[in-house]
């Protein structure tokens, strides 16, 4: 098996070459998102499946409030990601999952958050009493029968 560095708004593929794609939270941080999907479903064979795992506006809404950053900022998620998948997919499923994470520490946070600092820039873990406790909030999306050049939506 090899790997393969490619910009998934070109991939380096033929037509019909996958039986699947997945891509997990990555779609937010693509320039031109449409021109991502659309690569996928061009890579992918008529019977393809596209998989990714996204966040919902109020995934973790306990954090970003705590920060007074209203909801997630990722620009991907649950609310419109679905709509931009069925310009390049027959059909859309959105699968939703919940959960919670939990920070005991102050330090553990901040670790948390300084993984965000090329997109948000620099964040401070909330002086708050630990642990710190947020609702987790995700969708699967699940993208079937990928549409040629010419299909109508």
């Amino acid at each position: 098996m090899t790997a393969q560095v490619a910009d998934v708004q070109d991939l380096p593929y033929p037509d019909r070459y996958f039986d699947a794609v997945a891509c997990n939270w990555v779609l937010y941080h693509v320039p031109d998102r449409r021109k991502a999907i659309a690569e996928f479903a061009r890579v992918l064979t008529p019977s393809g499946r596209f998989v990714g795992c996204y966040n919902a506006p109020d995934h973790l809404g306990e954090l970003w409030s705590a920060l007074a950053l209203g909801d997630d900022p990722d620009d991907f998620n649950s609310a419109n990601g679905g709509g931009e998948l069925a310009e390049s997919f027959a059909t859309v499923e959105v699968r939703e999952v919940w959960g919670q994470v939990l920070w005991e520490e102050r330090d553990d946070l901040q670790t948390y958050l300084d993984a965000y600092s090329e997109l948000y820039g620099p964040l401070s873990a909330p002086d708050v009493s630990y642990p710190f406790r947020a609702a987790r909030h995700n969708v699967v999306f699940v993208a079937d029968r990928p549409r040629t050049k010419g299909t109508e939506p």
